[in-house]
């Protein structure tokens, strides 16, 4: 998920999470597994997601960790 540079710190990201989450807990899911742009560690962690390893490097240059959080 991303959300356009213009309109970032105005809840929509945080939103679409929000929804995000509730249908996998409506699906049963127990936890989520992402993969995180560098610039975009803080708002996860911010929504209670954290790091847990590498992830891949996209087009050779897009940065990537993976991060997870537990449902409950």
């Amino acid at each position: 998920m991303a959300v356009d540079d213009s309109v970032q710190g105005q809840g929509y990201g945080s939103a679409i999470l929000a929804g995000l989450e509730a249908e996998a807990k409506r699906f049963g899911a127990l936890r989520i597994v992402l993969n995180a742009r560098d610039n975009a560690i803080k708002f996860y962690e911010k929504h209670g997601y954290a790091t847990t390893g590498g992830a891949d490097t996209l087009f050779e240059s897009v940065r990537h960790v993976r991060m997870a959080k537990t449902l409950h």
